[in-house]
């Protein structure tokens, strides 16, 4: 017997398999296409973008030479480095470097010059860039000798130096080398601790020079040409001396630091006596002892070292004596001969002092005239 056929027709059904495949498989085409579509969007958006770009760019070179010829060149060079940054091409460089040279800005034309040289071309680079790549080699030979060169140099205190040229921080290897420069008018200016100096100076094209500064210590008041510190006062001049060199309140040299000094001397030699007072009334004891035990200047062992303190005690009982009573005679005559705040006028020929100091082995004092 025979298997029935299936019935053909609308009526048909489908294997439960067989339609989950089918549905499985529209699902993926609907998904290829939805990312097509947005593939072909994006492609046609960056297409967009990159002819928006190149037209600018295209329009910026444009812009640029027609200022360069017309002898604008910092606007055409703002026109150039747009470009160049943007392509980074030789022929965006090349033009950026000749307004550079034609600024005067030397030494960054010849540093753009060479950028150009390096770069590396593809072996089917349009000729244009090929050529733009031989001037800049060809006009950086003959921009070089043009550059002037300066050596800077900082004699003073062996300190760090901070150095600046133009404002801008010279590092301390460069200093003592010679380096390029731009030719015209430069501010070389550096310190050192307290000590500080500058100087201005001129180059023309093709100039080799030497600058040196030598840092002297600071006035306290600003460099040359420079505004004072904010939130501060101008410098004060020094106060005024009279001819003796003393200062007007009575300063280093005057009657104050005469009597100053004469009270410290008091002082000290007021010391010195009472030490050796001291020592003397304690070395006279010990002779008295060792009179009585030591007959004919022989001492028995026990009494040694009582010797040993006398002829200690003794020397400086002498020394504090001399030298007190000089330093006390000193001092005294210094305060009583300092003169007054009065003018001279003012003192009368009765007020004189003359004092004189005594010192001696019986006597330590002061003799004179009030």
């Amino acid at each position: 017997m025979m298997p029935r056929q299936p019935k053909s027709g609308p009526a048909a059904s489908v294997p439960c398999s067989s339609r989950e495949f089918m549905r499985g498989r529209s699902i993926a085409l609907i998904a290829v296409l939805v990312a097509t579509v947005n593939l072909a969007g994006t492609v046609t958006h960056a297409q967009d973008s990159s002819d928006r770009e190149r037209a600018a760019t295209r329009q910026l070179g444009i812009d640029g030479l027609k200022l360069y010829q017309a002898g604008d060149y910092a606007a055409a060079l703002e026109q150039f480095q747009r470009a160049h940054e943007l392509v980074g091409l030789t022929t965006s460089g090349l033009w950026t470097a000749r307004c550079l040279a034609k600024l005067g800005r030397l030494v960054e034309a010849a540093e753009r010059y060479l950028e150009v040289t390096r770069m590396t071309l593809p072996a089917d680079a349009r000729p244009k860039h090929v050529d733009a790549q031989r001037e800049a080699r060809q006009e950086r030979e003959e921009l070089l000798p043009r550059i002037p060169k300066v050596t800077l140099r900082v004699l003073g205190p062996k300190q760090t130096v901070v150095a600046q040229l133009d404002g801008k921080a010279v590092p301390s290897a460069l200093l003592g080398v010679s380096q390029p420069v731009d030719p015209g008018s430069h501010h070389f200016e550096a310190a050192a601790g307290q000590a500080q100096a500058e100087e201005r100076f001129s180059v023309a094209e093709g100039d080799e020079r030497n600058v040196v500064l030598r840092l002297q210590p600071a006035s306290g008041a600003p460099l040359t040409g420079s505004p004072p510190p904010k939130g501060g006062s101008a410098p004060q001049p020094p106060p005024t001396t009279d001819d003796d060199g003393a200062g007007a309140d009575g300063g280093s040299g005057g009657p104050n630091a005469q009597g100053t000094i004469g009270w410290i001397a008091v002082g000290l030699g007021s010391a010195g006596v009472i030490l050796g007072s001291i020592t003397g009334g304690l070395a006279a004891d010990k002779h008295s002892a060792l009179s009585d035990h030591c007959p004919d200047g022989r001492c028995a062992p026990e009494w040694h070292d009582d010797v040993d303190a006398y002829d200690t005690l003794r020397p400086i009982s002498s020394v504090g004596l001399i030298a007190g009573g000089v330093l006390l005679a000193t001092g005294l005559t210094l305060v009583l001969t300092a003169p007054s705040d009065q003018p001279p006028d003012d003192q009368s020929s009765d007020d004189q002092l003359s004092v004189t100091a005594i010192v001696t082995p019986e006597l330590i004092g002061i003799s004179g005239t009030f």
